[in-house]
């Protein structure tokens, strides 16, 4: 799948933008220049030991010696997946269910936390939207569907 991803390595500053504390998310953006954001979403967190920012850096999935470091941390009722933001010589963990990243041309300071953008729609346009989506599934086929409706987040594996 094109949106999954194994590695993210950035340069630059990241900084702590905006969190739900209801659905469990921090988001972290770096300003690339005027008009162009590379955001990371972090979600569905139970541990996290990132500091406010973040600069010049990597993350990957961690495996159980990562898990090992941080056990008496973490419930193991809710173990999700171990990350490893490592920022020169330090490893920050993180505990969640997925982490994604993106780029956007959203305002400074307007949040790319989908449950917070998301409008909830009527009936009528649910159906409309359905309705829309068959008729290019039927037209176009599947692939012209997904890469159309998926969202634009990659997806840290």
């Amino acid at each position: 799948m094109k949106n999954r991803i194994n590695r993210i390595i950035e340069k630059g500053s990241f900084h702590l933008l905006d969190h739900s504390t209801t659905h469990n998310q921090f988001l972290y953006r770096h300003y690339v220049k005027k008009g162009l954001n590379r955001d990371i979403l972090i979600s569905g967190i139970s541990y996290i030991s990132l500091p406010m920012s973040i600069e010049d850096f990597q993350v990957y999935k961690g495996g159980e010696g990562e898990l090992e470091k941080i056990k008496n941390k973490v419930d193991p009722y809710h173990y999700k997946k171990v990350f490893v933001f490592e920022e020169k010589d330090f490893k920050h963990y993180v505990v969640a269910d997925r982490i994604l990243t993106q780029e956007n041309n959203f305002e400074a300071l307007e949040t790319s936390i989908p449950c917070k953008r998301d409008v909830v729609n009527s009936i009528e346009e649910l159906e409309e939207q359905v309705h829309r989506i068959k008729k290019e599934f039927d037209e176009k086929g599947y692939e012209y569907v997904k890469d159309k409706y998926s969202s634009n987040w990659k997806i840290l594996e």
